[in-house]
């Protein structure tokens, strides 16, 4: 089997259930897998199903690329076991057809994730989908790793959404100010300035919702780890308006304790020919959240980049809304 171009493979089931399809305004090609239970090697037992068809709507998330989309479909009973997979390599045209058995399902949806379909093998339930994760690493913001869930009822249904959305939050810093007029200083520039977060989350499941989301490993633990991370000012002298954008996975840590660090925004510039750190603590950052930031800083800051603050140091407005720029998928059944 060819692993490119347009390539349809269906599948059998003992004892001839019946399956629904889904027509899919958007993609090229498919595949479709059930576990093992529903393989034999008695070719007398074998029937080829009657689909029976509805249609799948796909709504474009603006200012996103839409890449590969797997679709799996669980029995939706206490083992949740795989009953049909599909793999949808171009979300740009066309028209596709899915499948699964009749019956209650519970459809897991996951959008440009990197990876072929053999790196699915293993997955025959939705207990070991939910144990697969995603590394910020590979996480694109222009093409994020998007999931979601729907319940449907195969073949009585007409009718589902899938809402797929970003693990993603973005750290917008939408205004950074210098306001020394309190100080002797106060014509001073806050120079050389880059800002950048640390303490990031590195790690999520699929199907995490950001709520109680226990980070397991860090990127730039306690300091900027790679210089490429960061984003240049240059010199700041009154208020500017950067609007520069940082990406990380949810953190639901409020209050820091010992290895669960908040995850912060560092403003890092010269003052009075020293090296400072402005660093903006970020608590309990959820999944597919705007977090957009003014910061405005009064006076020399910290020695280093995960210090807090003094008191009135760093004067900070944030706003925490959903990531709004795109519209959520929707998938109808």
């Amino acid at each position: 089997m060819e692993r490119t171009g347009r390539n349809t493979h269906k599948f059998s089931a003992r004892y001839g259930r019946r399956h629904s399809a889904a027509t899919i305004l958007i993609t090229t090609h498919l595949l479709s897998l059930v576990p093992a239970v529903l393989l034999s090697c008695e070719e007398t037992s074998l029937e080829t199903p009657v689909p029976e068809k509805t249609q799948i709507y796909i709504h474009k998330i603006a200012k996103t690329t839409a890449g590969t989309l797997d679709l799996f479909f669980f029995n939706d009973d206490a083992l949740l076991t795989l009953d049909a997979y599909q793999r949808f390599e171009d979300l740009s045209e066309g028209v596709v057809e899915g499948a699964s058995r009749t019956g209650d399902k519970l459809v897991a949806g996951i959008l440009n994730r990197q990876g072929d379909i053999w790196s699915w093998s293993d997955i025959n339930s939705f207990q070991r989908l939910s144990e697969r994760i995603s590394d910020l690493t590979e996480d694109r913001p222009p093409s994020p790793v998007m999931t979601g869930l729907v319940r449907i009822r195969a073949g009585k249904d007409r009718r589902g959404v899938l809402e797929l959305k970003p693990l993603l939050t973005r750290i917008s810093l939408h205004s950074l100010c210098c306001d020394f007029h309190a100080r002797p200083y106060k014509d001073a520039v806050l120079e050389d300035v880059s800002v950048y977060l640390v303490n990031i989350n590195r790690t999520v499941s699929f199907f995490d919702d950001g709520s109680a989301t226990v980070p397991a490993s860090w990127l730039n633990m306690g300091g900027l780890e790679n210089d490429g991370d960061g984003v240049s000012l240059g010199d700041v002298s009154g208020m500017i308006l950067p609007d520069v954008a940082f990406y990380c996975y949810p953190n639901s840590t409020v209050e820091e304790s010992l290895g669960r660090p908040l995850t912060r925004l560092v403003i890092e510039g010269t003052l009075l020919g020293e090296r400072y750190y402005y660093p903006v603590n970020l608590p309990a950052i959820g999944r597919a959240e705007d977090i957009v930031l003014d910061v405005t800083i009064t006076r020399t800051g910290t020695s280093d980049p995960d210090s807090p603050a003094g008191t009135g140091t760093v004067l900070c407005g944030m706003t925490v809304r959903p990531w709004d720029e795109r519209t959520p998928w929707q998938i109808t059944f």
